[in-house]
Parts: C-alpha cells; structure tokens; sequence
C-alpha cells in the first residue's frame, strides 16, 4: 500500500495488506529489507534502482512478465532462505506483490 506519517505523533509508518485488513509497521524497520529488495530487482533487471522505486510506488510491472517474476522469487527464496507456499505465490502478481510478501515476513 506504501508509507505514510502516522497523524499522532509523525513517524513513518509503512502500510500493507494481509488477509485479516491492513496492517502497519514503523517504516524504519523494514527499509534497509525494502532498499536490498531494490536494489536485488533492478540488478537482477538491468535497470536503475530508482526504475524499480517508481515502479514500486506507482504499481507498475517494471516490465517483467509472469516467468521473470516466478524465476525472480525462487531467487530470493533460495538467497533470504525462505519458501512461499503455492497458494500465496498464486497471489503474487507483480514485483511490489513480492516485496510486501518478503516484508510481512520480517525477514
């Protein structure tokens, strides 16, 4: 869903779906993840990492299509020592679909 400051007291907060509604972290604690993430993507792509940032933010495909996205995650599986189960790899779409994936798992 993306980062916002929270009305209370400023901090930024990093907002994300799950299956029980949305959730919230401190956006702190998951940006040095979410940065590696960027950065895995737009080496693994060819492109710069502030592409893959825009494309993040904005919800767009980065120009990958379903196979480049199913080969990418069983990279950062095998690297972060992680699996996603069938069903919620179904799920996963898109690049951002992935990222927030690897971020709720606080990996």
């Amino acid at each position: 869903m993306g980062d916002a400051p929270c009305p209370s007291c400023s901090t930024l907060l990093w907002f994300f779906d799950t299956a029980n509604g949305v959730a919230c972290c401190r956006f702190a604690a998951i940006a040095p993840m979410r940065d590696r993430l960027f950065v895995y993507f737009a080496n693994s792509l060819g492109v710069g990492v502030d592409e893959v940032a825009n494309a993040y933010a904005n919800r767009e495909p980065l120009g990958t299509d379903s196979l480049d996205l199913v080969e990418l995650t069983m990279e950062l599986e095998e690297e972060l020592g992680f699996t996603i189960p069938l069903h919620e790899a179904a799920e996963i779409e898109t690049m951002r679909d992935l990222v927030d994936y690897i971020l709720r798992l606080g990996i």
